[in-house]
């Protein structure tokens, strides 16, 4: 009996900390999904997540659940020719797609910042015109999913070390996912797939040989033109400079000095200046004029932030926007501490469940 009460104790328990688990990891599995995805589409190699309190970030996990909960029961309708088959091929294909528009409309809800804009045609057409990054993405992300959801059911059947990579598994797969999207995102939003310009070559059908243009010569004629003598003009005539007689320095008699007359300038008396009135400070004018200056610059930001950003005729290569530097930003440091942050609360969650499922009453 007491064993029975201890038990169902122990379940309630295990119940109650799973349901403030469930808010906690999801709060921070949208934070950081969201910080990563955001910082990489804008180009940024290193990721930084601020530090601030969780509770700021309750509205990360909202979105993203009511984008994926938008798209389930649309995705379900247009996979339901596969039912018949089967449970797996319905499966399957409603995991694809669902990989495959999720991150599309969470680009445009972002991008937008409404969360009634589930899907921007501009944002999905330039990120589609990427096909073949848009196809590794696609198996890259998938490969990882299905990868936790066979670690998952190891684990269910047993075994601890199972357990221990399905907990490191499933926060690195929420951070590649956004780091892959991410970096999708940035290719195709700021630069425009190139087109290889062939080099046209004039050819002689007869010689087969390459026929160059060449400027036509052109004759020139040259001019010479007699110059006649030119006489230097004038130079005027200096006047003889002063003589200056040398005096004798032992002559006892002397010449007198001259004297220079000069009349002397009246002093004009300093006036003091009027004093000059500083107009008065109108808090009221300061603070009025500061408030429409702040409006402004918030207007120009959420201008700025709305605009599609340029595209760039020379978009970098497949292998330096898909490679580099993407496997590496696991081991950063503020995505090392998201991993391990993730890892821990994962650990943390399956001992729940295992308690959940240990100590379950019998019905």
């Amino acid at each position: 009996m007491i064993g029975s009460a201890g038990g169902a104790i122990v379940f309630v328990v295990s119940l109650a900390g799973l349901a403030i688990w469930s808010v906690a990891y999801c709060t921070f599995v949208g934070h950081y999904v969201l910080t990563t995805l955001t910082d990489t589409s804008a180009g940024a190699n290193d990721v930084e997540f601020p530090v601030e309190s969780w509770i700021a970030w309750w509205w990360k996990p909202v979105l993203c659940l009511w984008v994926l909960s938008a798209w389930c029961v649309p995705i379900s309708i247009l996979c339901l020719p596969l039912a018949p088959y089967g449970f797996f091929p319905y499966t399957v294909a409603f995991g694809i797609l669902l990989g495959a528009i999720y991150p599309l409309s969470l680009a445009s809800v972002l991008y937008q910042q409404n969360w009634l804009m589930l899907f921007d045609a501009l944002v999905v057409w330039r990120m589609l015109r990427h096909l073949r990054a848009f196809l590794y993405v696609l198996t890259v992300t998938s490969m990882l999913i299905a990868t936790c959801a066979t670690l998952l059911v190891l684990t269910a059947q047993g075994g601890w070390i199972w357990l221990l990579l399905f907990t490191l598994m499933l926060p690195m797969t929420f951070l590649m996912w956004a780091r892959h999207w991410g970096r999708l995102s940035w290719l195709a939003l700021n630069h425009v797939p190139s087109r290889r310009k062939r080099k046209r070559r004039k050819k002689d059908h007869g010689l087969g040989e390459c026929v160059e243009d060449e400027a036509p010569e052109m004759d020139v004629e040259e001019v010479t033109e007699s110059l006649g003598e030119v006489a230097p003009p004038p130079v005027d005539a200096m006047p003889n400079p002063p003589t200056v007689v040398e005096e004798d320095e032992w002559a006892t008699d002397k010449s007198p000095y001259g004297m220079v007359d000069f009349e002397s300038e009246p002093i004009a008396e300093e006036q003091d200046p009027l004093p000059i009135q500083k107009p008065l400070l109108s808090m009221v004018k300061y603070y009025d004029e500061r408030a429409n200056r702040e409006a402004t610059e918030a207007a120009e930001r959420e201008d700025t932030a709305r605009t599609m950003p340029s595209t760039r005729r020379q978009p970098p290569s497949f292998r330096k926007a898909m490679f580099v530097g993407m496997w590496s930003f696991l081991l950063q440091r503020g995505a090392f501490r998201a991993w391990l942050n993730l890892a821990f609360m994962t650990f943390a969650g399956v001992l729940l469940l295992t308690l959940m499922g240990l100590f379950r009453p019998p019905v």
